[in-house]
């Protein structure tokens, strides 16, 4: 083999090595949060229609401070969106259940009974760029069962609805299936992720009809008690541009084969 081919073999291979040592995806992660809420939250009334299946929003939270992917860093190839387990959402969701008898005295009757269940969930949010359609990357269930009874003399009652447990949010998913890269991808910070709590209620009566139901929510949401950590987390992974050593040492091999074969 004359200098000339080594030479040539020689850049080749450096540049195979090279592009080999950036051929691997690579990551990069950057954190946001969102503003902690608490207070009152929406009522549910048993004497409101539509009944039973009431949707009630309780909160809906931007995530904040995620910068958007630079395209100048390579081709995007995921898109992950969590909330680390040892950082995570902390929620306390409740409510006050009150019913009121609307049937006449009856000192003798069964009284009357309200049993109300609330389902739902908490968790983040995709909105897409219309603003029409919100998906769920990924939740916790909500439950509340709350139960009131009355004799036939009293006028109402009350009862907690109680959540089962205070409550934590955490998880990972990919979302680059479904979302709008536009949301993810270039200037600007990512302003299509939420954090929403939503609850659909129902009363039922065992008795007759004879009650009405009222019930009043409360929350208390919060992000990491650590104080300087960011709570929800967006991973791209991507394929990056090839260094300009890279295509330095190919266009070098280039150049002396092009040369080669002037000579020739």
């Amino acid at each position: 083999m004359n200098k000339s081919r080594l030479l040539i073999a020689s850049l080749i291979a450096l540049a195979a090595l090279s592009a080999g040592n950036r051929a691997v995806a690579d990551e990069i992660t950057y954190f946001g949060d969102f503003e902690d809420v608490s207070g009152s939250g929406p009522s549910y009334s048993s004497s409101d229609t539509p009944e039973p299946d009431s949707s009630l929003f309780l909160f809906v939270e931007s995530i904040v401070g995620i910068p958007k992917f630079d395209p100048a860093l390579g081709s995007l190839t995921d898109i992950t969106v969590f909330v680390e387990d040892t950082a995570p959402i902390t929620y306390d969701i409740s409510g006050d259940l009150t019913a009121t008898n609307i049937g006449p005295a009856d000192p003798g009757g069964f009284g009357f009974i309200v049993d109300v269940r609330f389902d739902g969930d908490i968790g983040i949010h995709y909105e897409d760029p219309s603003g029409a359609t919100l998906t769920p990357v990924f939740l916790d269930d909500l439950v509340f069962i709350g139960s009131c009874a009355g004799s036939s003399e009293t006028s109402s009652c009350s009862a907690d609805a109680d959540h089962f447990e205070d409550g934590i949010l955490e998880g990972s998913e990919s979302v680059f299936g479904f979302v709008d890269p536009v949301d993810f991808v270039g200037p600007g910070d990512v302003d299509s992720l939420f954090l929403i709590a939503f609850l659909s209620a129902t009363a039922e009566f065992p008795t007759l009809i004879n009650a009405e139901a009222e019930v009043t929510t409360s929350f208390d949401v919060s992000g990491s008690p650590v104080v300087g950590v960011s709570i929800v987390g967006v991973t791209y992974t991507f394929d990056p541009i090839p260094e300009p050593t890279t295509l330095f040492l190919v266009a070098q091999a280039l150049a002396v084969l092009a040369g080669v074969r002037k000579r020739r």
